[in-house]
């Protein structure tokens, strides 16, 4: 019978093992550090989430060394890479290199030329001196293609940069990198990066530094899968420990396990099936969260040490169902905050509690030792202290609301170390960067309206630059201009004919010959029929990233172009774009704003679950003992929190996560520890409480020593709630005296 048991346990396992794998086969891990925000309530916000990440300043890679004539090799090497736009501000020696994709083609749309006998004369004057200087094979071949190099011009003014050097005040030396593909495409960021990398090494660079929203994601996922090894194996061992010192007895600890690997086979196969795409920082936060599941076996454990653990699994049957399903619905309010990273957190833990709490019950027992069941003795009343309780939650709560301050500052809930984000801001202040802070969005029913629109706003920010009143700005419009201007510089191009007798003038004027501007005079003929440009036409070019960083289509049939503001924003843009659909979108407020309402929803959402929490107890058990485990639950949370503002000032949304979650498990000691019975059954409920509260501490403190700032938070306030859960509801309750209450 025994044997059967352990072969229906390993084909339960086996089962399970399967749907794990084919569940992580459907699943593609993304690392979107949008994936944990909720969504927009405003459109500032939505420009905020739709964008984040995708940004001009989002694309750059900075690289920073105290060696300059290093970084300038290092930025030569670069410069030959397909994986980059451009490095620094330096445009390629190889003029072939820009000879080429559709901004060359169409570089007569894209920008202005004279046309014009005395335009044509000026500009073949120019090259002739220019070529008896520099009798360079490129030059004379760039020079037949396009005499009034418009193409080089357009290139300069897409990627103009300062010329002073770029030295931060410690004597750090800067090189710009703006990468080709967008900063969440982290499989091309990573070859970025490691080409960095690469080619520093070789020329010996030894104190390399990277910053930019790219350089953070690859380090991100990097960070998550070491972490995910390393706190992993420590906890398990640190685990280990504690369940031995309690239980002395390695198949209770190897059976504890059983649990865990159950829920997390079936939080794997709920996200397989209900989401194609799962953030990797979800699975960070979902084995913690699932650490709590030890608690179940744990509690059939102690109740076993006198009696069968059959008729300890039927014994504490209903207070566990009942502190499971009030776990569940605390995670299940997680799920709903909105974020769709929370949403996966949510539903991945709420499914590993259910399976954990079932498998303890009903799995377990058929493994432990048989013993013969142990007839139930009188049962007595359990004595609760509710003075206790009462003054604890009174003054915390008052403390709470006369101190607590919430931090808004979007940056906490990045988990990007804050000391790399300070870093990255001075290097930007330096490059002079555009903003990471204002941008312009300007929003149309079609890309034409939109684009029209946003040149008539391009034309009022340029007339402020002008008068000194904003440092610059940098649009799209250069990349695809309104489609008026360019049927205009279409219409403006002459016949063939006229172009060849207008040229062979200039060209003996300047002693050219005419057939050195075929090519010219070809590409100008085609320009005249060819279609304008769009944003469509850069798709599948290297410059198709940087379009996106300027415009996109939003829901709604909503099409978006953004203009990035560097420097001070004047306090009266917003009256100086009277009449326009533009908006100043301030990303400080929005993101403030964003995390307010966020933290909202969160509040509105746990008020709910503490109302059903409340239906539940009510429901499960005694009117009289659910009110104390509710009061004692509460007076834990607020306690959490009152700490938790002590030790880091404002709080933010992974304290309150954490709070949510102390909740649960304050609830579920409160439960045990509150359950009537005889002297021997409270003696094991103390037992397993207290192995829980140990078990959860040191796994969650362990948790708070991650180098990631979201787990640092939920792990030191899980880790300083489960103390006080444990302590306030160990502390009223009646002790025992000579084995009796």
């Amino acid at each position: 019978m025994s044997q059967l048991r352990w072969v229906l346990a390993a084909s339960l396992l086996a089962i399970l093992s399967i749907l794990t794998v084919v569940s992580i086969g459907r699943i593609q891990f993304v690392y979107d550090l949008a994936a944990f925000l909720p969504p927009p309530s405003s459109s500032d916000q939505r420009v905020l989430i739709e964008r984040l990440g995708q940004t001009p300043g989002s694309n750059y890679l900075i690289v920073g060394s105290s060696n300059q004539a290093a970084l300038e090799r290092l930025s030569e090497a670069l410069s030959q890479s397909s994986l980059f736009t451009r490095v620094s501000s330096d445009v390629p020696d190889d003029l072939t290199a820009l000879q080429q994709g559709v901004a060359y083609d169409a570089r007569f749309l894209l920008n202005d030329m004279d046309w014009t006998q005395s335009g044509l004369d000026r500009a073949l004057a120019a090259r002739a001196g220019e070529l008896a200087l520099f009798a360079d094979t490129d030059l004379i071949r760039w020079v037949g293609a396009d005499p009034a190099l418009v193409g080089l011009a357009w290139w300069e003014q897409q990627f103009d940069a300062p010329d002073v050097p770029w030295v931060t005040e410690d004597g750090t030396f800067l090189l710009l990198a703006e990468t080709v593909h967008p900063a969440f495409d982290l499989a091309s960021q990573q070859q970025a990066v490691d080409q960095i990398v690469d080619h520093s090494l070789r020329i010996g660079i030894d104190d390399l530094e990277i910053s930019g929203v790219g350089a953070f994601g690859v380090q991100l996922r990097q960070t998550i899968e070491a972490e995910a090894t390393f706190r992993s194996v420590v906890a398990s061992m640190a685990l280990v420990a504690v369940l031995f010192f309690a239980y002395r007895r390695w198949k209770l600890v190897i059976l504890a396990a059983l649990p865990l690997l159950c829920a997390s086979a079936a939080g794997f196969v709920v996200l397989g099936f209900v989401y194609g795409e799962v953030h990797g920082i979800t699975l960070a936060f979902g084995f913690t969260l699932l650490g709590v599941t030890i608690d179940f076996p744990l509690h059939l454990f102690s109740h076993s040490r006198r009696q069968a653990a059959g008729l300890a699994s039927r014994t504490i049957r209903s207070t566990m169902l009942l502190g499971a399903a009030s776990t569940t619905v605390a995670y299940l309010a997680i799920a709903m905050g909105g974020a769709p990273g929370l949403g996966q957190l949510g539903l991945f833990a709420a499914t590993g509690i259910i399976v954990a709490a079932l498998t303890s019950l009903f799995i377990l027992p058929a493994l432990l030792d048989e013993k013969a069941e142990v007839a139930r003795s009188s049962a007595e009343s359990v004595s609760m202290r509710f003075g206790l309780v009462v003054v604890v939650l009174v003054v915390a709560v008052t403390a709470l609301f006369a101190s607590a301050q919430w931090n808004n500052d979007l940056s906490t809930l990045s988990p990007v170390p804050k000391q790399a984000l300070e870093r990255d801001q001075a290097f930007r202040e330096v490059l002079g960067a555009p903003s990471v802070r204002y941008l312009i969005a300007v929003e149309g029913h079609s890309e034409q309206v939109t684009v029209e629109e946003t040149a008539l706003v391009a034309d009022r920010l340029r007339e402020l630059v002008e008068h000194g009143g904003l440092a610059g700005f940098r649009s799209g419009l250069g990349l695809v201009p309104p489609i008026a201007e360019q049927r205009r510089r279409q219409q403006q191009i002459p016949t063939e004919s006229s172009l060849r007798h207008r040229l062979a003038a200039a060209a003996k004027e300047n002693g050219l010959t005419a057939m050195q501007f075929e090519p010219f005079i070809a590409q100008a003929v085609a320009t005249k029929s060819m279609p304008l440009v769009t944003v469509s036409s850069y798709v599948s070019t290297p410059l198709e990233g940087m379009v996106e960083q300027f415009f996109y289509h939003g829901g709604d049939d909503r099409f978006v172009s953004l203009t990035h503001l560097t420097g001070e924003v004047p306090a009266d843009l917003n009256h100086l774009l009277d009449g326009t659909s533009a908006q100043v979108v301030d990303l400080k407020s929005a993101s403030e704003g964003l995390v307010a309402d966020y933290r909202r929803q969160l509040l509105m959402m746990l008020g709910g679950s503490l109302v059903l929490i409340a239906v539940l107890l009510l429901v499960g058990t005694s009117a009289f003992r659910g009110i104390w485990v509710l009061s004692t639950t509460l007076a834990t949370m607020s306690v959490t929190a009152l700490a938790l503002s002590g030790l880091y000032g404002a709080l933010n949304l992974y304290h309150l996560i954490g709070v949510l979650l102390i909740g649960g498990l304050a609830l579920d000691y409160a439960l045990f520890l509150s359950r009537p019975g005889t002297s021997a059954t409270i003696a094991d409920s103390r037992h397993a409480v207290a192995a829980c509260a140990a078990s959860t501490f040191v796994a969650f403190s362990i948790l708070g020593l991650s180098e990631i700032p979201a787990l640092q938070h939920l792990g030191s306030a899980v880790a300083v709630g489960v103390s006080f859960g444990f302590a306030l509801a160990r502390l009223s309750i009646r002790p025992l005296v000579g084995g009796r209450r």
